[in-house]
């Protein structure tokens, strides 16, 4: 096992720059997670500590090692990637032999090998199958299971559940993280789907036009957003943003925000007149009021979206002045009672606003 050290990375195509310095620690045995935006360069900077591209500039290191001139099979390291790229015409077990048998490694060490990776991914039964029998589901496991045998010290996953439908991907998702808790091998693991982030992942990488917004525990990316960006990437629906100014009135400040009005301002160092975004989370709005919802505001429903254990309810808020009109998105419990194109009333807790400089 090893962990990565990536220092002041950069990557061009030409004169376009694609990776901006990207520097990062990742711990022996940690799970990380490369998320964003498609063009974002998750995929790329996953190429780059694979050595499938080669570095502008900056220093990679596994495992203490250099490794900016090394070849990929020199790395220690075994990709899974989104297609299964496996052999049509080999069983599952002389696919993941493969690579030991191109190392001519003894029969009895492959053998020993395949057969506990197979074990590991519940594949016992299936290593007489050609690819063409099995399922989606079942041949990225086999290409899973061609990387185990290896024995890298680093797996690397490039979107590997793409091309699966939704109940396979939480299938093989919990199959991952298992297979994780029982290797301890560093794995770094590219998606574009937040949920796969949240629920794989130690820590989560957001990357947005070739640059880091943020490294962290998914909670953290959650609660505390650095920026605008990572707050609307990371939690589904996304945050309701709105914009407001630093007010003060009779000694004391406040927040005069668009569409609600005035809200308690609790960072007091921020100066009078000051442009800020409020962020406000879809799961911390309710129809109900409580001691810890301190604000309100009316919006009208436009549309409701019943997911069964929750509800997506879209209301359009009026902006007083304006013929203006804003969105809101609140996520609420699975039986309330929706009346499209009335008035309704949300309430929060002013400690859950999250506060952006414009």
């Amino acid at each position: 096992m090893a962990g990565l050290t990536l220092r002041n990375i950069c990557k061009s195509f030409g004169k376009t720059d694609v990776i901006k310095g990207i520097d990062l620690d990742i711990q022996d045995g940690e799970f990380i997670v490369f998320v964003g935006p498609s063009g974002c360069g998750k995929s790329t900077l996953l190429r780059l500590i694979a050595g499938l591209e080669d570095i502008t500039s900056g220093e990679l290191q596994i495992g203490g090692r250099i490794v900016n001139d090394l070849e990929p099979n020199d790395r220690q390291i075994a990709m899974v990637f989104q297609s299964y790229a496996i052999f049509p015409h080999m069983s599952v077990w002389e696919n993941m032999a493969f690579g030991l048998t191109i190392r001519k490694e003894s029969k009895t060490e492959i053998d020993r090998r395949v057969n506990e990776a197979a074990r590991i991914l519940h594949m016992e039964s299936l290593l007489d199958r050609r690819p063409s029998q099995l399922s989606g589901g079942q041949r990225q496991r086999g290409a899973i299971g061609r990387a185990i045998v290896r024995a890298p010290e680093v797996f690397l996953f490039d979107e590997p559940l793409s091309n699966l439908d939704a109940a396979l991907r939480m299938n093989t998702r919990k199959e991952i993280a298992e297979l994780h808790r029982r290797l301890g091998t560093t794995m770094i693991y590219v998606t574009h789907d937040q949920v796969e982030a949240m629920t794989l992942a130690d820590r989560i990488v957001v990357l947005n036009e070739g640059e880091i917004q943020q490294f962290g525990k998914p909670m953290d990316l959650f609660h505390k957003p650095v920026n605008r960006f990572v707050a609307q990437f990371i939690g589904s629906p996304p945050m309701n943003f709105f914009d407001a100014r630093v007010i003060q009135t009779d000694g004391v400040k406040s927040l005069e925000c668009t569409g609600i009005g005035t809200l308690p301002l609790r960072k007091t160092e921020l100066e009078i007149g000051r442009s800020v975004t409020i962020g406000i989370r879809p799961q911390y709005l309710s129809l109900v009021q409580s001691q810890y919802t301190d604000i309100s505001f009316t919006a009208m429903t436009e549309y409701a979206e019943r997911l069964g254990g929750e509800t997506v309810v879209g209301l359009k808020l009026a902006i007083q002045g304006s013929s203006d009109e804003q969105s809101v998105v609140a996520l609420l419990p699975e039986d309330i009672e929706i009346r499209l194109g009335f008035a309704t009333t949300l309430y929060f807790d002013s400690r859950k606003l999250i506060l952006f400089d414009r």
